[in-house]
């Protein structure tokens, strides 16, 4: 049992079409890479997903954990009661996160008669829009404990989860970045940003737990705990991370990513998402992507194909007979 996939993702209800209207071209590149999350989602098809949402109930020494059997939403606080998003609870799986996190001495609460908040929902949004089954939902909320024992409760998290679950680290990055921003402006924002994004990309996802502490603060952010969650969860594995997005045009930053255990047995999954990337940003931006978290299979030199094909018909094929190339990453690129 562990968890192979994971998502990193904003939360601001001004993404969602109804909610955002004229606004939605300022956040483009958010948009179209929460778009790419749900293509990805459809091709995994989880059961369930896990949420750590930072607007759910918060306990200042406690991890709150969602057990009713059901839980619905809609964003008529922002305007549009008529988009509505309703989940069944994966129960089975809340109370082995529940009872191996009081057996490994981490504090828990149970969560009872509430609705979806936005940190869940405008994820849940686009992770599920192309999806043509529902799946189940486990809700948690990040406590203000130290960031340690959060990243002890997302190893909790994976040693009780199925592969068939996908984990959902919502929260938005600095919202002091801008002379106007929601929480005030400070420079420091920006370089809290961009520390995350840098960490992110590494896959050094422990490195997390290093950041100052008086940077976090000036940051005013309600991502860190998150994504040190996810950080938890994906604790002593070989990962593949990428960043599909990062921007921040009304004073908080919205990030998007993805997280992928590559053990061994996830070359394959790693080589096609490699190339599949490599296109991606080359079409949209006539940027080369630079290979990230490299496998140690494909560090030595070598000739590679790339194939493109679309319904199962060859469009497009490039290659070499021999390494041209420092390794092989660099080569499918």
């Amino acid at each position: 049992m562990s968890i192979k996939y994971a998502v990193i993702t904003p939360h601001p209800p001004l993404i969602i079409p109804d909610i955002g209207g004229r606004y939605l071209g300022e956040v483009t590149s958010t948009v179209e890479s929460m778009v790419t999350l749900g293509k990805k989602i459809k091709e995994i098809s989880p059961e369930t997903f896990i949420v750590v949402s930072p607007h759910c109930e918060l306990f200042l020494k406690y991890f709150g954990v969602v057990t009713q059997e059901r839980i619905e939403g809609d964003f008529r606080e922002f305007g549009a009661p008529m988009v509505k998003l309703e989940f069944e609870i994966d129960t089975t799986l809340t109370q082995r996160i529940i009872d191996s996190a009081r057996e490994s001495d981490l504090p828990v609460r149970e969560i009872q008669d509430v609705y979806l908040d936005h940190g869940a929902m405008v994820p849940l949004y686009y992770l599920t829009r192309e999806l043509d089954y529902k799946p189940r939902l486990v809700l948690i909320s990040f406590s203000l404990l130290p960031l340690e024992r959060i990243y002890s409760f997302g190893k909790v998290i994976d040693s009780v989860a199925e592969e068939n679950v996908v984990f959902v680290a919502s929260g938005d990055m600095s919202h002091r970045l801008l002379p106007g921003a929601p929480n005030g402006y400070d420079p420091m924002g920006k370089i809290f940003d961009q520390a995350v994004v840098e960490i992110v990309k590494s896959g050094n996802l422990k490195g997390l737990l290093d950041l100052d502490p008086e940077l976090v603060e000036r940051a005013g952010e309600c991502g860190l705990r998150s994504l040190v969650m996810l950080a938890g969860v994906m604790d002593g594995k070989k990962v593949r991370t990428r960043v599909l997005s990062y921007e921040g045009p009304f004073g908080v930053g919205y990030l998007v990513g993805e997280v992928e255990s590559i053990d061994s047995d996830n070359l394959e999954s790693y080589i096609l998402n490699l190339a599949k990337e490599a296109v991606e940003t080359y079409v949209k931006g006539k940027r080369v992507i630079t290979p990230q978290n490299i496998p140690e299979e494909l560090k030595r030199r070598a000739g590679v194909f790339v194939t493109i094909k679309k319904h199962g018909e060859l469009r497009g094929c490039i290659g070499t007979i021999q390494g041209t190339q420092p390794n092989i990453a660099y080569e499918i690129v």
